[in-house]
């Protein structure tokens, strides 16, 4: 990659991965992603346009179809968390917000 990100989150999408947020340093996340074609002859990581909205690690991905890419809530910093869910497509590199913010807590009870 070319930046160095901790807890970040990374999704194979036909030849390419595709490398989301993370921590850039103690309680300070990144809104890049990067890809890298992994069947290309010399490969190499790059940013793409679309960014995420805001700074975040600790987040899920995972491909939905053949050029989208679900992402999952996570982090900006200690104390704020997201509960949202977001699509990259990665063909026009735009984002869209599928799920606002669910805005509430649930709590484990034991039996």
């Amino acid at each position: 990659m070319s930046k160095t990100r901790n807890f970040a989150a990374m999704s194979i999408l036909k030849d390419k991965a595709f490398v989301f947020g993370g921590f850039k340093s103690f309680d300070n996340a990144r809104r890049e992603i990067e890809v890298l074609d992994l069947v290309a002859e010399r490969a190499r990581w790059e940013l793409m346009t679309a960014v995420l909205p805001t700074p975040r690690a600790n987040l899920a991905v995972g491909p939905i179809n053949d050029r989208e890419i679900a992402i999952l809530g996570g982090k900006s910093d200690m104390d704020n968390s997201y509960r949202d869910v977001l699509i990259l497509n990665t063909v026009d590199q735009s984002i869209r917000v599928a799920i606002e913010d669910i805005g509430f807590e649930y709590e484990v009870r034991s039996q």
